[in-house]
């Protein structure tokens, strides 16, 4: 049953993204996928945000479903990975993968719980470990998963979220292109996880 809620937990996973973008759909200022944060969509008031390149003004009238989604989706992966069965985690490296996935969801939590305009500082201090600890997780459960095409995928992924995690902090003094890059460093990390979920909820409906 653990098993079952773990690989549950991860295949729901993207659907934060469907989450992410509905609240910027909804958005009552000019919002660029490209240049705008995902952080901008969390906002609970209609303000202007003091980023390093310049004032940015937000206002988002969906905000309880972006900040929700932060939450809930951050616990179901701390769940689902500390949850998922050794077979999908082997070894020391699945092990510290699974570690990584933890922060990552802590992080994810933290983010949800404190908006970026009611505390930037605090809000910037409790995601940046999600940048950092999402595309060692997939390199690690690659690692782990070794000989295995979702392992082959898992370091793929991995290369493609670090190239986004670099992107973004190289371009974070710039106006245009942060939101590009953090969708490519955060986004991989909702997919491959789901990926996971359903592989592994279909080798126990096969042994069923």
């Amino acid at each position: 049953m653990r098993g079952r809620i773990a690989a549950v937990l991860m295949l729901v996973q993207p659907l934060y993204i469907v989450c992410e973008l509905l609240v910027a759909a909804a958005v009552a200022t000019p919002y660029s996928l490209r240049d705008n944060m995902i952080s901008d969509l969390g906002a609970v008031s209609c303000t202007q945000i003091a980023y390093p390149a310049g004032p940015v003004e937000v206002c988002s009238p969906w905000n309880p479903l972006l900040n929700g989604a932060f939450i809930a989706f951050g616990l179901a992966l701390i769940v689902g990975a500390v949850f998922l069965p050794r077979a999908w985690r082997p070894g020391r490296l699945g092990a510290a993968a699974a570690w990584c996935w933890v922060v990552a969801g802590a992080s994810s939590i933290g983010t949800g719980l404190v908006p970026l305009d009611v505390d930037l500082e605090l809000h910037s201090l409790v995601s940046l470990p999600v940048f950092l600890a999402q595309p060692v997780a997939l390199l690690l459960h690659g690692l782990a998963l070794r000989g295995r095409a979702l392992g082959t995928w898992a370091l793929v992924t991995a290369a493609v979220s670090l190239v986004g995690t670099i992107g973004l902090f190289a371009v974070t003094m710039l106006a245009t292109w942060g939101g590009l890059f953090e969708r490519v460093s955060l986004w991989p990390a909702y997919l491959w996880p789901g990926a996971l979920g359903a592989l592994a909820l279909r080798r126990r409906e096969t042994r069923a």
